[in-house]
């Protein structure tokens, strides 16, 4: 999977209420109470506009100006610990500093969370979420791991989604996304194992068109199991090229993505696979 492009910096972060911070403040308290799991609160979190991120005053400057991000405050304690501290809001961190003293306001920059998330320094041990907030949450390497695949999925999801809106695309547009959707490596194909070998299971249909039920991330999986009642059904990861190479022959009517969703599914002819596949040749 190719590394995302140029920071989608959004702004400095802004002194009043935002509406993310009760979205998060939500969805960790949901998440406490077990109304929703670990792959539910991961996608709340990076499907958020954005993330505030204490950095430098240098680079705060330079981001502004050309869109790069550098110089983010790593907080490495006496033992060697190091943590990254990103905030929903100013709340959010005027409640972290009310606990820890500091007197300085640094600069913050707002950053897209799917992108942030699947690009957090290698050398970090984990990563705080509003820390010293009563809806705090900690996430370790193994986590962050968990997050940067969420995230990747919610930007794949946005790309099929824009894909499938494809009038108002230009040729390079379309280029980069079919690019994108066939470098995808971990969509999940919905089959059933038999005696007799695989089958491919379809997606729900009024209109009973054969249409190949396929998965961004587990949790939209877990969504169609649960729709379904279907107990047999399980998954193959694929990535893109071979999850087209396996379907363009396939008798099929089409594809759809996530039909249970979270999110809005997509559906496709099943013409997108040689599509998809000569935007690599």
């Amino acid at each position: 999977m190719r590394a995302p492009e140029a920071p989608p910096i959004l702004s400095r972060m802004k002194t009043e209420e935002v509406p993310v911070e009760v979205q998060v403040r939500n969805a960790v308290e949901d998440w406490k109470a077990a109304i929703i799991t670990d792959a539910e609160l991961m996608r709340i979190l990076a499907s958020q506009e954005f993330w505030e991120m204490p950095v430098s005053d240098a680079a705060a400057a330079e981001a502004m100006e050309d869109d790069v991000l550098s110089g983010v405050r790593i907080h490495e304690d006496k033992g060697g610990t190091r943590r990254l501290f990103i905030f929903s809001g100013s709340s959010a961190y005027r409640a972290h500093q009310k606990i820890t003293g500091e007197k300085e306001l640094p600069e913050f920059l707002a950053v897209q969370a799917s992108w942030l998330f699947q690009i957090l320094p290698p050398d970090i041990d984990f990563l705080e979420i509003d820390p010293n907030s009563a809806y705090g949450i900690t996430f370790d390497r193994e986590q962050m791991e968990q997050l940067s695949t969420c995230a990747c999925s919610v930007d794949i999801e946005q790309t099929l989604f824009d894909l499938g809106d494809d009038e108002s695309l230009t040729s390079e547009e379309m280029d980069a996304m079919l690019s994108e959707v066939a470098e995808y490596p971990s969509y999940q194909l919905a089959v059933y194992e038999t005696e007799n070998g695989r089958s491919i299971a379809l997606a729900p249909d009024e209109n009973d068109r054969a249409l190949a039920a396929v998965f961004t991330h587990d949790d939209c999986f877990a969504a169609f199991v649960e729709e379904s009642g279907d107990e047999e059904v399980r998954t193959i990861t694929l990535s893109g090229v071979e999850l087209f190479t396996e379907l363009r022959s396939a008798d099929l009517t089409g594809i759809v993505f996530n039909c249970s969703g979270p999110g809005e599914p997509v559906a496709f002819a099943l013409g997108i696979a040689d599509v998809v596949l000569r935007s690599v040749n």
